[in-house]
């Protein structure tokens, strides 16, 4: 079993706000970002505690991804008090 890391972050939180987050939140547990998602009043970023730490950090987007970034996952979180839908991504 993989041992996630699940950190919460506020609900007002700007894009910009939340891409902070996983930046920080990847550089402090040294894990990468896998899973996305909210539990109604809250977005939840889920960190894989047994894999290597990222070379680069993850960021969430509303947009099309760019052409040389990974996906990661796809799902609903809340931006700015907006529940809205994403794709977090790792450049290539």
């Amino acid at each position: 079993m993989v041992p996630i890391i699940t950190v919460t972050a506020a609900p007002q939180l700007s894009l910009e706000q939340l891409n902070t987050v996983i930046a920080q939140q990847e550089e402090f547990l040294g894990a990468p970002l896998v899973t996305i998602g909210n539990n109604g009043s809250q977005t939840l970023l889920g960190f894989d505690e047994g894999a290597d730490p990222p070379g680069k950090h993850a960021f969430i987007t509303v947009d099309d991804p760019p052409a040389n970034a990974k996906p990661l996952a796809w799902g609903k979180v809340i931006v700015s008090g907006k529940l809205t839908d994403v794709v977090a991504l790792r450049q290539g």
